[in-house]
């Protein structure tokens, strides 16, 4: 995303999500926000870059796609009978945050 505080707007005012953080406090380009018990975290990307998958621009890049949880087994409980497509396994990180 090329603004940071316009995409936490969007999600906040339109979509109905709550800001969790933000940073780093000098300049942030990083954010989460979450709904439901189910969060989504943000990266601002410098002006002259374009967004685009991460494995258009480094073939070797992994996706750069990020939602968080406070309960990841029953985010993991909702996915997997609703049969969706997990092309990696989730890794649960130290917060609950998730990567997929």
């Amino acid at each position: 995303m090329k603004d940071l505080q316009t995409s936490i707007t969007y999600y906040r005012e339109r979509l109905g999500f709550q800001l969790d953080f933000q940073g780093p406090d000098d300049g942030p380009f990083w954010a989460g926000v979450s709904r439901d018990g189910i969060g989504i975290m943000l990266k601002a990307i410098a002006p002259d870059v374009l967004p685009c998958p991460n494995h258009t621009r480094h073939e070797w890049a992994p996706p750069d796609a990020h939602i968080y949880s406070m309960d990841p087994d029953a985010l993991f409980g909702r996915v997997r009978p609703a049969r969706r497509v997990v092309r990696k396994e989730v890794v649960v990180h130290r917060r609950g945050a998730v990567g997929l």
